[in-house]
């Protein structure tokens, strides 16, 4: 089944929603902050090196989303870029900058003030996902979260 099928599952505790090839989920506490928005899912591997990370209509729409939710903050937010559990440390660091940056692009479009924006990549050595053993689960790591800083 591809992320596309996705319908409604259950995910470390939450409930995610899918379409097509994105997700929302409920907020959530973690090490960085408290997860604000909507969960900014990728394709495998995208965007590749040198390529412009720009996301597709459907992506756009749930950071214009997060974007609404967060204006009237003040507070710093984290983006978080994940990467499933293929490829080198190396290689997914860059790869997990490259969608955090992308979803930070596309918050300054819709208005988020840039000194607002950290990118951080989580790389595949902090999965959502953790336990992921099948294309499917690995499509829930492939992400990037939206945290309000402590």
């Amino acid at each position: 089944m591809s992320l596309k099928r996705l319908s409604l599952f259950i995910a470390l505790g939450s409930v995610v929603a899918c379409n097509k090839n994105v997700c929302s989920v409920d907020s959530l506490g973690g090490e960085n902050g408290t997860e604000v928005g909507q969960r900014v899912y990728f394709e495998f591997d995208r965007p590749k090196p040198g390529q412009k990370a720009a996301l597709n209509a459907d992506q756009k729409a749930l950071v214009k989303a997060t974007a609404e939710a967060v204006k009237g903050g003040k507070g710093s937010l984290i983006l978080e870029g994940h990467c499933d559990r293929m490829g080198s440390d190396e290689y997914n660091d860059a790869l997990g900058e490259r969608r955090a940056s992308a979803v930070a692009n596309e918050l300054e479009k819709s208005g988020i003030e840039k000194s607002r924006l950290e990118t951080v990549s989580m790389g595949k050595r902090s999965q959502p996902n953790p336990n992921a053993s099948t294309p499917e689960e690995d499509a829930l790591n492939r992400v990037v979260i939206v945290k309000q800083k402590r």
